[in-house]
């Protein structure tokens, strides 16, 4: 059995439907369309790029090869979600909770990753490059060759404060 088989394929068209019920959702704030969570998911090659997904969820899900880049994930959540190979190139992820989940690859470049929460996470080969960090939690997460460049010595003491625990 492919590993994919888990996971529900959603077609392109379909989920450019949910994004537009979505977007409707926050323009009228709740009072048509809907708040978008999607659960169980294969997701491949969308194109995310510039579009507002504030407060989306995603669960149980497998995205690849998709781009988010320049578009509001602000307090989007990630939970148990492969994100791996991903583009958030310039993205606001700022207050976004990525637990449990699998960002190898994935690319945060100049992203706003302010008060975003990596937690459990597999973050390898990632690259932050000039990503703002401020007030980022990654604890618990592996960061085997993660790419840092353009982080200055104030961020990484940021980062490091706020992953100190009474465990150490």
């Amino acid at each position: 059995m492919n590993q994919d088989d888990a996971y529900e394929p959603l077609g392109h068209e379909e989920m450019r439907c949910m994004l537009e019920d979505h977007s409707l959702g926050i323009q009228t704030e709740g009072q048509q369309g809907i708040f978008l969570s999607i659960s169980g998911a294969l997701i491949e090659n969308y194109n995310f790029d510039n579009l507002n997904l504030s407060g989306v969820q995603f669960f149980f899900s497998k995205m690849i090869g998709c781009s988010f880049r320049h578009s509001d994930l602000y307090g989007c959540k990630f939970y148990e979600t492969s994100i791996s190979n991903c583009d958030f190139t310039g993205a606001n992820l700022a207050k976004a909770e990525i637990y449990s989940a699998t960002a190898d690859y994935a690319i945060f470049e100049n992203a706003n990753l302010t008060r975003t929460e990596y937690i459990n996470t597999s973050l390898r080969h990632a690259v932050f490059k000039h990503a703002k960090l401020l007030a980022t939690i990654i604890g618990d997460c592996d960061i085997t060759d993660v790419n840092l460049e353009g982080i200055t010595a104030e961020d990484a003491l940021k980062i490091l404060s706020n992953n100190i625990t009474d465990d150490y």
